[in-house]
Parts: structure tokens; sequence; C-alpha cells
């Protein structure tokens, strides 16, 4: 409780010393401020944060012992994941699908794993 306590207070007192010190410098009306970027939706773009998650989830498959050796793709837009390939049992199928629901990051997932058995 007192540990907690501290920190709050010595957060505070560093708040208000970089707000007294002033650590950025001021901005004079007269002075030309730069134009913001416009936001432009693009599907081409990849975002970082798909390209990460989308990394973590194919080293999560390919961890997983039963799955490293099967032919899965994985495909990230904004969270929502589609995951396609082969696996060998429904079992696979259904346990890629959970491996992949429970990284952080993830919305949705779309478990289009088709079930062959090997020849």
């Amino acid at each position: 409780m007192w540990m907690r306590a501290t920190r709050w207070v010595v957060a505070a007192l560093i708040g208000s010393a970089m707000t007294t010190i002033g650590c950025g410098r001021p901005i004079v009306a007269d002075e030309p401020r730069p134009r913001p970027l416009p936001i432009v939706a693009d599907d081409t773009v990849t975002h970082a944060f798909d390209t990460r998650l989308e990394i973590r989830l194919r080293d999560r498959l390919e961890l997983d012992s039963f799955l490293r050796d099967r032919d899965i793709q994985v495909e990230v837009a904004d969270g929502l994941v589609r995951i396609s390939g082969q696996v060998w049992t429904p079992l696979e199928k259904r346990r890629a699908g959970e491996l992949v629901r429970h990284v952080a990051g993830v919305i949705d997932v779309a478990n289009q794993l088709e079930v062959q058995p090997p020849q």
C-alpha cells in the first residue's frame, strides 16, 4: 500500500517539475505550424501491428509439436486472422484455431483449414 502511494507521489512530483521547468519550447503565435499529413485509407499498406501479430502467430504455430510440419498460412488484417492450408485431423484444425485465438491482439479468427489425412 505504501509503495503504491510513494510511486504516485514521485510521479506527481516529476510531472509538476517538468511542467514548471517547461520541457518543450513554447509555440510562438507568428510561427508557421507544419501541416498535418492527411490520413489516407489504403488497402495496400500493411500495418506494423499486423506484421508483428502475423510473426507471433507463425511462431506460435511453429512451436507447437503437432502443427509445425503442417502447411498452414496466416493472414492478418486489422486484428482479424485468417488461417488456411491443410492439416491431417479435425483435432489439429481445432487446435490451430485455439492457438491463434489466444494470442494477444487477435480480434477474430477465420479457420479455413482443410482436413486431409496423409496419403
